[in-house]
């Protein structure tokens, strides 16, 4: 069974129904950071402000979020990922929650013992994601 790590922005592409390959729930368990819950709830409330999303679209997507991270394993920010996170490798060229992002799926990759596939949308991450050893889904580069 594999297993995929998610961030934000694959997240976010199935929530939104965006075109493009997307992760799905019924392929297998899913593995998060705390991040994805965040980035995810902030993007849904800047949609919203910026006329995006109505009232009522915004009501609908927070119910469907809330059901898509409970369907999710999802990590703390740990001393061991903020280590991994701060360290100066391939992962310092991307932004700091990115790092964390790539620095979480790292770990969890070491903790389980069927692979994983790390799912983003964002070229960046998904260079350090691929400098790291993950196997990368969502985007290529």
């Amino acid at each position: 069974m594999t297993h995929r790590f998610s961030d934000s922005s694959a997240l976010l592409r199935l929530l939104l129904g965006e075109p493009g390959e997307t992760i799905r729930l019924d392929d297998g368990p899913i593995h998060a950071s705390i991040l994805a819950d965040i980035e995810c709830h902030r993007a849904m409330y800047r949609a919203h402000a910026l006329g995006r999303l109505s009232d009522r679209e915004l009501a609908i997507k927070l119910g469907e979020l809330e059901r898509l991270l409970s369907a999710l394993t999802v990590y703390m920010l740990t001393p061991e990922v903020v280590a991994l996170a701060r360290a100066p490798h391939a992962i310092a060229t991307v932004r700091s929650l990115d790092a964390i992002h790539v620095a979480t799926a790292c770990l969890v990759a070491r903790h389980l013992p069927a692979p994983v596939e790390f799912w983003t949308h964002d070229e960046r991450q998904a260079t350090a994601a691929l400098s790291l050893g993950l196997t990368l889904r969502g985007v290529s580069v």
